[in-house]
């Protein structure tokens, strides 16, 4: 994948999304923070998903992938065996409504992807090397995610999903891996909390 070759745009990057993760709480003006965001990254979101490779195994292993990440995640944060019972009691109790959640979490799943690994995580790979920049990605996107934490695990957790998903894009360089882990993981944990509104 080819970088930005000017510092510039990627600090401007920098600077918007630690003022989306830190001093906007709007997401009118969350969203309109990203649209300048993706506007300044935009040939590195392009390069994202251009360069993606796709191949038809992947269509099983991004799923796969993705429950393991959940598991993995369920583990750090919470009981296993709460978390299997729960998943297990409202699978059975899905109905339309939550094919409308569906939709929701595919749409923040490649949002999320497309502005924290497509452009901020390319950029700053651009003008430091991987380690750095994962460890920057992992905790503002932990701190942007600070009103769902409820524990010192759970933030911990966030800290790990993300390492993992910077990781996997760096080495894969798959936008759509990303995209598919992220949704896999946020619909399983939406099963287990999922309350049918009948």
């Amino acid at each position: 994948m080819e970088f930005l070759s000017n510092t510039y745009p990627v600090l401007l990057i920098l600077g918007l999304m630690i003022v989306r993760v830190f001093f906007i709480k709007t997401n009118r003006n969350g969203y309109l923070i990203d649209g300048i965001v993706i506007v300044f990254g935009f040939e590195l979101a392009i390069q994202s998903v251009i360069y993606t490779d796709f191949y038809w195994y992947q269509l099983l292993l991004f799923p796969l992938l993705g429950i393991f990440v959940f598991i993995m995640s369920t583990i750090i944060s919470s009981d296993l065996l709460l978390t299997k019972a729960a998943l297990v009691r409202n699978l059975k109790i899905i109905d339309f409504e939550f094919i409308k959640i569906v939709g929701l979490h595919i749409a923040t799943a490649l949002h999320e992807e497309i502005i924290w690994r497509g452009v901020f995580l390319v950029a700053l790979v651009n003008v430091t090397n991987s380690i750095i920049a994962i460890t920057v990605n992992c905790i503002l996107f932990t701190c942007w995610h600070r009103a769902q934490l409820r524990s010192r695990r759970h933030a911990l957790e966030f800290l790990i999903f993300s390492g993992f998903i910077c990781y996997l894009f760096l080495v894969f360089n798959s936008l759509l891996l990303v995209v598919s882990l992220h949704f896999f993981r946020n619909i399983m944990i939406e099963i287990v909390n999922y309350r049918s509104k009948k």
